[in-house]
């Protein structure tokens, strides 16, 4: 028996290599939930390692963009032409591209890249495209920014494979929103303003930058999915921008808004439209950038006129506020511009503010206002409350106040 045991040794370290009649010797790696890989003989542990973390990753993706496993051949034979991963994510492919129509696969493997290579082109190469040519229309649905964008921002279970492919123009993307109950007008917001917000993350939007007071002009129309873009420094004591359109907006002109600190990065954005007599965009960063498109299919905008200024003011300011029984007054002197306000609460000796059981409610236009509002539940040892504003602009400002003896002279 113990001689036997150097020949066993042998034979198992054997095992992972493999050589067929007429055929190059090949490394054969198991993987957990996937084909067995026939990769090049030469292929180190530590690379057959990484290739069965790729299987793992192209499975994951292709199973969340289409709702099935790959169709992989088992076993998966791998040339040793390239590079090892390159040439693994071919193969994976060749397999699974029959399954779309022709149309429809440059996307997918572009998508498919970006997920399981961690390749940054798929997403930065149509990205600096449409930035560079001013132009959000929907051309962007037939690449990979689709199947990005869901896969980063959406996390309803089960939606990707029935909006993915989009289709013939955006058919079954179009049916999977609309039984999610969401709009092609909420969408297309977000999916455009995720774009920029791309290219202001990889500094890939240039504009002008201009000095407050300004006044902003279109001299000429913006085409369909036509945009143009402004940006402007604010220091610290500034309270935000003020915006006012002169006349009237043409109802498919959507202004975006975002807001970077000081390494770029986005902290806060917003769209919105050009009605109402006041937009407010509160600081929320250093740099705030504003993108003009043109939303709609008919060119317009010609001689659209914007004021913009620096705030000096916050968009509201808490005079008062107090707790009487079941209820919460406030005093607040408002600018107008605010489309509505969120309550919460902070008892003593806790850090965190919490809901006190009030919805959103609306605002009452710039002056000063009281707001009567139902709390629901106990609130005990209320101490403090925070009042945040959401702007017509899509904006947002906090702040906070201690709450005040009631009054019962308050009606």
């Amino acid at each position: 028996m113990r001689r036997c045991l150097p020949i066993l040794i042998l034979a198992l370290m054997a095992i992972p290599l493999l050589a067929l009649p007429g055929d190059d010797p090949v490394a054969i790696v198991t993987t957990a939930h996937g084909p067995t890989l026939w990769l090049p003989a030469q292929t180190s542990q530590a690379a057959q390692a990484a290739a069965a973390g790729e299987v793992a990753r192209y499975q994951e993706a292709w199973t969340g963009f289409f709702g099935s496993p790959p169709p992989l051949p088992d076993p998966l034979t791998v040339s040793g032409a390239g590079s090892l991963p390159e040439e693994l994510f071919a193969a994976l492919w060749q397999a699974c591209a029959p399954g779309l129509r022709p149309e429809e696969r440059e996307g997918a493997a572009s998508a498919l890249r970006a997920v399981v290579l961690d390749d940054p082109a798929p997403l930065l190469v149509p990205v600096a495209r449409a930035l560079s040519e001013g132009r959000l229309d929907g051309s962007l649905l037939s690449g990979p920014l689709p199947y990005l964008f869901f896969r980063s921002e959406v996390q309803t279970k089960g939606f990707l494979p029935k909006a993915l492919p989009p289709g013939p123009g955006a058919s079954r993307l179009r049916a999977a929103l609309a039984n999610q109950g969401v709009s092609w007008n909420q969408f297309w917001n977000r999916f455009t303003s995720w774009i920029v917000e791309r290219g202001l993350r990889y500094h890939l939007l240039s504009t002008q930058t201009g000095t407050l007071p300004a006044v902003w002009l279109l001299d000429s129309d913006l085409a369909p999915g036509q945009f143009t873009a402004w940006r402007f420094q604010l220091s610290e004591v500034d309270e935000g921008v003020g915006l006012q359109v002169a006349g009237g907006a043409p109802s498919g002109i959507r202004l975006l808004s975002f807001y970077t600190d000081g390494a770029g990065r986005v902290i806060q954005s917003g769209v919105c439209d050009l009605k109402g007599p006041r937009l407010l965009f509160p600081r929320n960063g250093r740099t705030l950038w504003l993108v003009l498109l043109n939303d709609s299919d008919q060119s317009e905008g010609a001689d659209l006129t914007m004021t913009l200024w620096k705030e000096v003011a916050p968009p509201f300011t808490v005079r008062r506020a107090s707790l009487d029984g079941k209820s919460c007054d406030l005093f607040v002197e408002e600018q107008s511009g605010v489309a509505f306000y969120d309550l919460t609460g902070r008892s003593s000796g806790s850090e965190k503010f919490t809901s006190l059981g009030i919805a959103p409610f609306p605002s009452e236009g710039g002056g000063n206002h009281h707001y009567r509002l139902p709390i629901q539940g106990s609130q005990p040892n209320l101490t403090e409350i925070r009042l945040t504003c959401t702007t017509l602009a899509g904006g947002t400002y906090t702040a906070t106040a201690p709450l005040s003896p009631s009054d019962s002279r308050l009606p």
